[in-house]
């Protein structure tokens, strides 16, 4: 033998021995073997292998019957029990490796032999693992089971039995619209379509926690709370999903107590709501009875006395500002009883911007400071909505960010912050900013003591404010927000989801087309989970599916079966997608075949890329059933097209 096999020899991890063809005998052993047997390897040259190997467990080849020859032994790989030093029996693999002819042109065959020791006690642990976990779930009081990633029940523990009334056996049969309530069923088949993203990105489903609604055998219903996760192989496949659902029905017997309580408090508090109402109706009208008589009709008998006058005035102005406050607490009850219907109409946003103003400017029973506005580039100037609300709104919170600083002047900024669908979404910010002092128009004392008290007024009316815009913002989409800017001063912010004007009119899309029978479709991915689920979703409108790992898989299958559609993934090992594509456009005949591209990135220089290798088109990940069969059905249609022309 050369040096490099005797290296190979004495280096090898598993037992190497030769034997004599004709006598049996061995020849020569590595260390490993010898080491197993218990002793020396001088000791076992020329010992006997039918003193070693007395049985052959599985399959004991030819010769151990009729004797050694130079025919080779079969099989090439048995099971072999071997005596070692002190009687113990191991049990090993044996593999008739290759023969050679030693110097004397005497055959010698070289046999492999693997200690099955690890793995049979593996195979033993392994059993009485599922034993043990076999008893914990049938004497378990939840219940206990697992499922495929397309929702089909593998296992249920016999508990269901006492849960459900049905035999584990029927509750496998189930499927999920006879085991749940509609809205539980929507809850389970969305956390399956999250496994079905999750698996075409190649990452491990998230745990499902969560409380169903199932149905007894007998028509009613109870709830439950459910905990599942996903089980993956080494390889990231999904193996299953196991699940536990416990039974919390006397759980929810306290929870509806407490929601039957939290509906008595909220019967107090419209109670209070109503009473709030009564007041500013009231109000309301008290001030509209004697508004009129606070307009002079007549010149004063006294030639006009200015004191009068004055405090005329200052009466008026309070009047309004009830008015003004009556309005407020009116709307305020009625947001809080969900009573407010706000209008849709068409406005400019300028108009209610030009009103704010005119409202502001108007004198009142508290001086009120100017206001700057300001109106970022990429606002729309029309859109459908109630403008006096949306005029209220912002005039309360212009009132807050005065109640929560002592000077300066106010800005209102509008910007637009993004656009969903036919919404924008905007913000209204108001800040103080600071001003200097006007030193030749000082007030006395007793002026500055008078607005000095009225801030603290002011600030005790802070609370009403906030909640009124809060409320009004809620209802328009958004809600009330504050920050600091980098001076310190407290900026307030109304988020709010307008409807743009000129947004077209929704169309929902005719249904599709769900019915291709004879159409066959090959699907290639190395990823099981993501080949069981396109193969799950598109053969429920009879249409035939085939799967294969890899590019070269695919072109082999592509050889002997005609297909009307290729689903390609581009990221597989032994051959990707791009090299499978352009093998397969280089055959006249699949010129016109379709082939798109499954991939999670991809923009539109690389799609123009793929193109350019023979890809018709791309389908990213993770994609739904919906999207999935939108593109199946527009290349199904432009190849049915195409052959009928």
């Amino acid at each position: 033998m050369s040096r490099r096999s005797d290296l190979d020899f004495e280096d090898s991890p598993f037992g190497v021995v030769f034997v004599e063809a004709k006598t049996g005998l061995f020849r020569r052993v590595n260390g490993v073997f010898a080491n197993l047997m218990g002793r020396s390897a001088d000791q076992l040259v020329g010992a006997q292998w039918s003193d070693l190997a007395p049985l052959a467990l599985q399959k004991k080849p030819v010769y151990a019957v009729h004797g050694l020859g130079h025919s080779r032994p079969s099989p090439d790989t048995w099971v072999q029990s071997f005596l070692s030093e002190h009687g113990k029996s191991i049990v090993a693999e044996v593999t008739c490796l290759s023969s050679m002819r030693d110097s004397q042109d005497e055959l010698l065959w070289i046999y492999i032999v693997k200690d099955l020791a690890d793995k049979i006690d593996a195979q033993t642990q392994l059993r009485v693992s599922e034993q043990r976990h076999r008893v914990v779930a049938d004497s378990a009081r939840d219940v206990i089971w697992s499922m495929s990633a397309l929702g089909e029940v593998t296992y249920v523990s016999p508990a269901v039995e006492k849960l459900r009334g049905v035999t584990p056996a029927e509750a496998m049969k189930m499927p999920l619209h006879e085991s749940l309530t509609p809205q539980s069923a929507e809850v389970s088949i969305a956390y399956f379509q999250q496994v079905a993203k999750s698996l075409q990105l190649d990452k491990t489903p998230d745990s499902f926690q969560g409380e169903l609604e199932y149905f007894r055998k007998d028509g009613s219903t109870f709830w439950t709370e459910c905990l599942s996760f996903p089980l993956m192989d080494d390889k990231g496949n999904l193996v299953e999903i196991v699940g536990v659902t416990r039974d919390i029905s006397e759980r929810k017997h306290y929870e509806d107590r407490l929601l039957q309580d939290r509906k008595q408090a909220e019967m107090a508090n419209s109670f209070k709501n109503r009473l709030m109402s009564q007041i500013g109706l009231a109000v309301q009208a008290s001030v509209k009875d004697f508004l009129p008589h606070l307009s002079p009709t007549e010149p004063s008998p006294c030639g006009g006395d200015e004191s009068n006058s004055s405090s005329l005035q200052k009466a008026q102005k309070s009047a309004t500002f009830l008015l003004s406050l009556a309005q407020d607490i009116l709307d305020l009850t009625r947001l809080e009883n969900r009573d407010l219907v706000l209008l849709r109409e068409r406005f400019q946003l300028s108009d209610v911007l030009e009103t704010l103003d005119l409202l502001w400017a108007q004198d009142g029973p508290v001086p009120k400071r100017s206001v700057t506005t300001k109106v970022a580039s990429g606002v729309s100037h029309h859109y459908l909505g109630d403008s006096p609300r949306l005029v209220q709104a912002l005039v309360n919170l212009l009132w807050v960010a005065v109640q929560s600083s002592d000077s300066g002047s106010l800005v209102l900024q509008v910007v637009h912050l993004d656009r969903d669908r036919d919404f924008e979404n905007l913000l209204f910010t108001v800040q103080s900013q600071a001003f200097e002092p006007d030193w030749h128009g000082q007030k006395n004392d007793d002026s500055q003591s008078q607005d000095r008290s009225g801030l603290v007024e002011q600030h005790k009316s802070t609370d009403w404010h906030l909640a009124l815009c809060k409320q009004l913002a809620l209802r328009m989409g958004g809600d009330l927000q504050t920050q600091t800017d980098v001076e310190g001063r407290t900026v307030w912010g109304l988020k709010l989801r307008l409807q743009a004007a000129n947004a077209g009119v929704d169309r929902t899309p005719e249904a599709l087309v769900r019915s291709w029978p004879g159409s066959r479709i090959l699907v290639v991915d190395d990823h099981r989970s993501i080949r069981d689920i396109v193969k799950h979703v598109l053969e429920m409108s009879q249409v035939t599916v085939d799967a294969a790992e890899n590019g070269r898989m695919a072109l082999q299958m592509l050889e002997s079966t005609t297909y009307d559609l290729v689903l390609m993934d581009l990221q597989m090992p032994v051959m990707g997608g791009i090299d499978a594509t352009r093998l397969i456009r280089k055959q006249a005949r699949f010129h016109n075949l379709p082939i798109v591209a499954l991939s999670a990135t991809g923009d539109d220089d690389a799609l123009d890329r793929w193109k350019s290798e023979g890809i018709t088109d791309h389908l990213a990940k993770p994609f739904d059933s919906e999207r999935l069969w939108s593109v199946v059905q527009q290349h199904l249609s432009a190849k049915k097209v195409k052959s009928s022309s």
